[in-house]
């Protein structure tokens, strides 16, 4: 008895997890967008302690230097990198790994591709700016 009972959960378990997504991709295309919402997460999360560096850098640099146009172009560096950083921890804050199974999965890979887009474009356009105003190399 214990084996029939076993073996028919075994098959009902089979026969429920096969038709939940196997051989129509499912799994497999949400599994594609949750790495490339990994990637541009890791590709703009290795800046992290750069961007603080040079944030704190241009935060001292126009401090000493007062007002100015160099000290205001300071300033908005610093305002630039400090929301790189902001971005990247709002999204590490409210980011949950799916269930590469559900039916909403794919719709909320999708949406969080688009935010850390964002976070990405934010990241790359504050390290352009820092390199424009010379903090390439510091």
């Amino acid at each position: 008895m214990k084996f029939f009972i076993s073996g028919s959960l075994v098959m009902a378990t089979l026969a429920i997890t096969g038709c939940s997504g196997s051989g129509n991709g499912i799994p497999e295309k949400n599994q594609h967008l949750a790495n490339r919402v990994m990637e541009l997460h890791d590709s703009a999360m290795v800046h992290s302690s750069r961007i603080l560096k040079l944030k704190s850098r241009a935060n001292l640099e126009a401090d000493s230097l007062g007002s100015g146009t160099r000290s205001d172009s300071l300033r908005q560096l610093s305002a630039s990198l400090y929301k790189a950083d902001q971005l990247m921890l709002d999204w590490m804050h409210q980011y949950r790994e799916p269930n590469l199974q559900s039916d909403t999965a794919a719709t909320y890979l999708k949406k969080q591709l688009e935010l850390i887009q964002l976070v990405k474009n934010q990241t790359d356009s504050s390290l352009w700016f820092a390199k424009l105003m010379g903090y390439e190399n510091k």
